[in-house]
């Protein structure tokens, strides 16, 4: 009632891309804290960056989402096939988290489907494994300069690809 209202118009968010000042923040989240009212408006960065998750497992997947929320607008595939039909009706997506194995589309099968498609989105793909790599997978991941990491990622490696994926590129 009462309360969640006063916690939701104290401080007022406007989202605008730059963080507060340390200053702001520390008093509009005491009075936050208190349930006062301040009259500064706290600025909160907005999602910077579109990422398609694609994990056949739905916790990895949403672990991955919950990981990149902050700065990230996620959404979620759960096979290769699917997160293709993402990008082309939904697309382009700034990065691609991919698992790399996967029944319904391997991540691999996703690289080469984009690769005909939209090289472009190929080019922002991150591959994730939980260290089960055929010979193929091993093969793949030599000819792509595409990171990969093992799962689990540390969150701080995975932020660092996604936003790297993310950069615009002078030859884009």
């Amino acid at each position: 009632g009462a309360e969640a209202r006063r916690s939701l118009e104290s401080p007022r968010v406007q989202d605008s891309g730059v963080f507060p000042s340390p200053a702001t923040l520390t008093k509009a989240l005491a009075a936050r804290a208190t349930g006062a009212r301040t009259g500064d408006a706290v600025t909160l960065p907005v999602a910077s960056f579109r990422v398609l998750v694609v994990d056949d497992e739905e916790l990895v997947a949403a672990a991955i989402a919950r990981l990149l929320r902050r700065r990230c607008v996620v959404t979620l595939a759960r096979s290769g096939r699917e997160a293709l039909a993402q990008v082309r009706e939904q697309g382009p997506f700034d990065a691609i988290v991919s698992d790399l194995m996967m029944d319904d589309g391997s991540g691999m099968e996703l690289h080469a489907w984009l690769m005909e498609e939209r090289p472009e989105q190929a080019q922002r793909m991150i591959f994730l494994t939980g260290g089960a790599f055929t010979e193929e997978g091993r093969r793949f991941l030599a000819d792509v300069s595409r990171p990969c990491f093992e799962k689990p990622v540390r969150p701080m490696d995975l932020r660092e690809a996604v936003e790297a994926a993310a950069m615009p590129r002078a030859d884009s």
